[in-house]
């Protein structure tokens, strides 16, 4: 999206230039090819639709939700030492007080790529809705997300390079098919007699498939 914001920025840019240029320079010029239609759906107002959707629906549900309204709001006061000093498996696990840098109302924003967090900005915890960009080049297919550890994590999104599929990480391939593994051997006893051979074969359809992106995986 990033990107494409640009996009029009530059556009508008261009065409103010070549709207006060002179009139002899207007003349003398050949009158440049009208630029490609933008792909469905990437117009500026294509863009300004999905913000205003997006903010409408994260407003209804935070008017639903007061607990959730609350926890973006931001942080206020002094900082709590106490919660800020309490292990991730301890609750509350996801209070953005546990984010906080030092006395400020500061929180660190990361860009994670394939699990790896390759980018970082700091934002106020203060309630209000900022845009966010990073500038990163994705070499290969990856999922991205954002996150403010350990208080938040966005849904990731799939990047596709060259029609590649995903294949971030062979370790997690490997924790993948270990966890069926381990699944199995918890269930197996409590499947009926009936089912489990068919049950066998699911799981094993997983394994299958899981072995094949360990291949293909870095």
């Amino acid at each position: 999206m990033r990107s494409a914001l640009v996009g029009v920025i530059g556009t508008g840019a261009m065409a103010g230039a070549m709207l006060f240029g002179t009139a002899a320079l207007a003349l003398a010029e050949p009158t440049p090819a009208a630029p490609p239609p933008p792909p469905p759906g990437c117009t500026a107002a294509d863009l300004a639709q999905a913000s205003g959707t997006v903010g409408t629906a994260m407003a209804d549900y935070m008017f639903s939700h007061p607990d959730v309204n609350n926890f973006f709001t931001g942080l206020r006061g002094l900082p709590n030492e106490e919660i800020r000093a309490r292990p991730y498996d301890q609750k509350p696990y996801w209070e953005l007080e546990r984010s906080r840098l030092g006395d400020t109302r500061k929180v660190p924003v990361e860009l994670v790529v394939n699990g790896v967090a390759v980018a970082r900005q700091e934002i106020t915890a203060d309630g209000v809705l900022r845009p966010i960009a990073f500038d990163y080049k994705v070499d290969r297919s990856s999922w991205i997300a954002m996150r403010i550890l350990p208080s938040s994590h966005t849904n990731p999104i799939f990047a596709l390079v060259g029609d590649k599929p995903i294949r971030a990480s062979k370790a997690s391939a490997e924790w993948c098919l270990r966890a069926v593994d381990q699944c199995w051997r918890q269930k197996e006893a409590r499947i009926r007699i009936e089912e489990r051979g068919e049950a066998q074969r699911a799981y094993e359809f997983a394994r299958s498939a899981y072995r094949q992106r360990i291949k293909e995986s870095e």
